[in-house]
């Protein structure tokens, strides 16, 4: 009897709404992994010039540059898990559509560009709201925890298993992986509106401000956190030491490490391991540790497996400086994200987590960037060094103003 209380305990203390949303991102999350290899491959099939190829990735990425910003305001004024159904719902349509389109032979580079743009933007705005709608759906004291969830079972389908199938999905028909990632999509539209939860930000009052009054709000929020201000500036240099790293992995596997095509998705593969280690950690790393010593925690992760990357040159010690990085990543995710959704009022959450995220975005291109050029002109191992060192020199910086940040919310 003891042990079914505790069971039916273990279930209840996140609610059936948050595991219907934790469904629905779990499946939308393995049609994301799927489309994620489908994309290049399917483009691969249309042209080899790589900056053709390279407009596929724009269009992935642009939808933050324009957009960013907005989906905040716009998340804030509207109900969120509307919000989360209807864009999935639309995002089901584009890539049917998009299938029936490969199927009658009229797929071009600039379609798949335009697609991916569609399905990055819809994005943008789905986990925006899906942020933003976290603290309405659990308890506050359950955040880590179900932040934990959340960002594991999303690394398994988008690093882990996702992919693959994607490829073995495209091998058998070019549109069937554009066919199930809608599908994903749809299922995922039917699980949040199953849920039960009211989530409307906009409460009655005053008639409602421009859009820019709405940014300027939330900007000036961020800005003057003491704690998520210092938070979002690290996360500059973690998302441009990341990126600068990741610019040249499959150069670095393939010439450094001696790795073909199979040993490089592998190599890919142990960041998602790291990663689920990182999820299973977070909530302990707070109540054990306290919140503060936890971020360190994911700092020094990050930065030992970047050392240790651009230090070796044998496959399995690399592995395990990816499987560090993975880990301490996503540890700093879920503390991070878990913080902000418990210290930023919920009418502003969506433009706050915009802000935060457009900061970190915009890091990755630059990042690449450097790292291009880092390893063009001293070798593939040094963007992970600089990277390295460019994170280590940003916590010695930064991490004491997060301590004291830390305290004085705590205090408050």
């Amino acid at each position: 009897m003891a042990s079914e209380g505790a069971a039916r305990s273990a279930r209840a203390a996140l609610g059936p709404s948050f595991w219907r949303l934790w469904s629905a991102d779990t499946i939308s999350s393995y049609g994301d992994g799927i489309s994620f290899a489908a994309f290049p491959l399917l483009a691969a099939t249309i042209t080899t010039d790589p900056r053709q190829i390279a407009l596929v990735s724009v269009g992935e990425y642009l939808p933050w540059v324009l957009f960013g910003l907005l989906a905040g305001v716009f998340v804030d004024r509207v109900d969120r898990r509307r919000t989360m159904w209807v864009v999935d719902a639309a995002r089901t349509a584009v890539l049917v559509g998009f299938a029936l389109a490969i199927v009658a032979g009229g797929h071009t580079v600039l379609l798949l560009s335009a697609v991916a743009f569609l399905i990055s933007s819809g994005g943008l705005l789905r986990d925006n709201a899906a942020s933003a709608i976290l603290p309405s759906v659990v308890a506050t004291d359950r955040l880590e925890r179900a932040n934990s969830w959340l960002q594991g079972s999303v690394l398994l389908g988008n690093s882990m298993i996702g992919p693959p199938l994607g490829a073995v999905l495209f091998s058998l028909g070019h549109a069937l992986p554009f066919a199930v990632d809608g599908l994903s999509f749809l299922a995922a539209a039917g699980l949040v509106l199953s849920m039960r939860t009211r989530t409307v930000a906009a409460p009655a009052g005053p008639p409602r401000r421009s859009v820019g009054a709405d940014l300027r709000e939330g900007l000036a929020w961020l800005r003057n956190h003491a704690l998520l201000r210092t938070l979002c500036v690290l996360l500059l240099v973690f998302n441009g030491a990341g990126a600068a790293a990741l610019a040249v992995l499959v150069l670095y596997a393939k010439t450094t490490l001696g790795l073909g095509p199979v040993g490089y998705g592998l190599l890919i593969s142990t960041y998602a391991v790291g990663g689920v280690l990182g999820a299973g950690a977070a909530s302990l790393a707070r109540r054990s540790l306290g919140p503060y010593p936890a971020i360190v925690s994911a700092v020094l992760m990050s930065l030992a497996g970047l050392l240790v990357m651009g230090l070796t040159v044998r496959p399995v010690v690399a592995a395990l400086g990816v499987i560090a990085v993975g880990m301490g990543s996503t540890l700093w995710n879920v503390l991070t994200v878990s913080l902000r959704q418990r210290l930023v009022p919920d009418h502003l959450l969506g433009r706050v987590t915009a802000a935060y995220r457009v900061v970190g975005f915009a890091a990755m291109p630059v990042g690449a960037v450097i790292g291009g050029f880092v390893a063009h002109r001293w070798g593939l191992r040094a963007p992970f060094l600089v990277g390295a060192a460019s994170l280590g020199l940003a916590a010695i910086a930064l991490l004491p103003v997060v301590r004291r940040a830390v305290a004085q919310t705590i205090e408050a």
